[in-house]
């Protein structure tokens, strides 16, 4: 009878107030709010009824709070200075939507109470709500990363020698220091810059770096490391995160051209060397722009770009909020023919995007100074970013965040090596279909039956949620692949797999991948369809 009332007084406001729809909106959730709060806990079935009851009332309060701002922003100023005023609402407002949400959370059964709470405590408040749900994930996250060096365990070969790596440095929100073993000290050798979701998932980020990938890992601990207490924010800091340290900790990053400076004379010697290599070289009497425009046919010929992997590695938002396995930086000069992917157009195109920077490049190498040449390259100022995608033989490289006109650059030149900012993220923590550029659900379908694939061949493990409903909605878990870029669409793990058999050849077969898989799209489904 409550109900019905309700609906009949909501229907009379609507007419009372006519088309005025603020009005309305006021009254219904004033009126709504009185209800639920005037409701005794369980009269309507017990604890789970209430909280749903207490959710509708929350979300009426949310309502009647933004309403409350909007008519304070609006007296602002007409009498009185209202800002204070209106940032405390604004604070309310805050406090409110998590109050909802987190009831929401418990009303939902996506968040319990952790083993020994009883249930005749006092009502939770929205931050211990909050810190049960980041313990959850944190155990999630704990489970997954053991899930994930067992797996790496069975994958690795006892015939390689194992890589060893010192961690030094280990902050409360997650960011450590890390070093090769047997590199030069810590304060002076490339370090490597990170940051994990929680201590366990260390082995699995340093594993990525492994060259050949199959090698045993050994960790040597020299410092103690943090537990987390609340879910870290992803890199160690994000604004507004509940997980946030009171004070400001260094994230996972690194300054390039402090790293030269460190090692100066090695890293000049080496500027130079390639200064006289390409000098050496130089075709006489060809110009710059005939030079780079048969370099660039003749990488569109026979190295053609793959597709942008997009999110396959890194972080993934769910309902939990931002989740990853963690990412590393460092600095290094890298081979500029393992860099597959430098830009969305063909290599040499930059059509009307600074279309001279390449030419002024190559003449800087050839009649500059070294350090004229460097000033030029910007590689210590603004440093080329380049993301690592770990594979059997070795990583290719896609460009970052900047970088672009120097990688065409360098591979037009076939320079023998470049020195850049080196990001390499962990495996997603799960993958879509849509994260695998499967844009419908035919797509979406292909892309599970080539995981599932994937999955009976070895060369990855983890759990497949099809959704057979909505195949966009279906999710590969991932614990181990032997390269990224298999888990993509057919057309997208084809080109990459192409990429790589130039890069590293023979690797792929070496590795349980016939060149007759990854031939054609049409081939690679066929595989992975007849999987034993």
């Amino acid at each position: 009878m409550r109900r019905i009332a309700l609906l009949l007084a909501s229907r009379l406001i609507t007419v009372a107030v006519g088309t005025e729809l603020s009005a309305h909106d006021v009254l219904r959730d004033g009126f709504a709010l009185a209800h639920a709060a005037a409701t005794p806990t369980g009269e309507d079935g017990g604890r789970s009824a209430a909280d749903r009851t207490d959710e509708i009332a929350l979300w009426h309060a949310v309502h009647l709070q933004q309403f409350l701002q909007q008519a304070v922003k609006r007296l602002s100023g007409r009498t009185l200075d209202l800002s204070e005023v209106d940032e405390a609402l604004d604070q309310a407002a805050k406090a409110l939507i998590e109050a909802q949400d987190t009831c929401h959370l418990l009303h939902e059964g996506s968040v319990r109470p952790p083993a020994g709470h009883r249930e005749d405590t006092a009502a939770p408040t929205p931050q211990q709500v909050r810190l049960w749900q980041d313990l959850a994930v944190n155990d999630e996250l704990r489970h997954a990363a053991a899930a994930r060096d067992r797996a790496a365990r069975r994958a690795q070969s006892a015939a390689v020698p194992p890589a060893r790596w010192r961690v030094y440095r280990f902050l409360s929100n997650g960011y450590f220091e890390a070093h090769p073993d047997g590199e030069a000290a810590a304060p002076d050798g490339p370090g490597y810059h990170s940051w994990v979701p929680l201590p366990e998932a260390v082995d699995d980020l340093l594993r990525h770096w492994s060259v050949p990938a199959g090698r045993p890992l050994e960790v040597v601990w020299e410092c103690a490391p943090h537990r987390p207490t609340w879910l870290w924010p992803v890199g160690g800091w994000l604004p507004g995160h509940r997980g946030n340290a009171s004070e400001r900790i260094p994230g996972a990053g690194v300054d390039v051209g402090e790293a030269w400076e460190r090692d100066s004379p090695a890293h000049w010697a080496r500027f130079a060397t390639l200064l006289r290599g390409v000098r050496r070289s130089w075709p006489s009497g060809t110009s710059i722009g005939v030079y780079l425009a048969e370099a660039a046919a003749r990488l569109n010929a026979d190295h053609p770009q793959p597709p942008e992997l997009g999110p396959l590695l890194g972080s993934q938002r769910g309902d939990r909020g931002l989740i990853s396995f963690g990412h590393s930086i460092t600095t290094a000069w890298i081979d500029p023919a393992a860099v597959v992917y430098a830009g969305p157009n063909a290599w040499g195109d930059f059509a009307s995007h600074r279309p001279g920077t390449c030419a002024a490049m190559v003449e800087a190498l050839l009649t500059g100074s070294p350090e004229q040449a460097l000033q030029t390259w910007s590689l210590t100022s603004e440093p080329i970013v380049v993301t690592r995608i770990p594979g059997p033989a070795g990583p290719l490289y896609a460009r970052g965040v900047n970088g672009s006109h120097r990688l065409h650059t360098a591979r037009m030149l076939d320079l023998p090596a470049i020195w850049v900012e080196v990001q390499q993220r962990a495996l997603a923590p799960w993958l879509t279909p849509r994260d695998a550029a499967a844009d419908t659900d035919h797509d979406a379908d292909t892309v599970v039956a080539c995981w599932r694939g994937l999955l009976a061949r070895g060369l990855a493990t983890g759990r497949i949620d099809h959704s057979a409903t909505f195949p966009q909605l279906s999710r590969l878990h991932l614990d181990y692949a032997v390269a990224p870029w298999l888990l993509t669409v057919p057309e997208h793990a084809t080109a990459w797999a192409q990429a790589y058999e130039r890069t590293y050849p023979d690797a792929l077969a070496q590795a349980g991948i016939p060149e007759s898989a990854w031939a054609s799209p049409h081939s690679w489904v066929n595989w992975l369809a007849t999987a034993p």
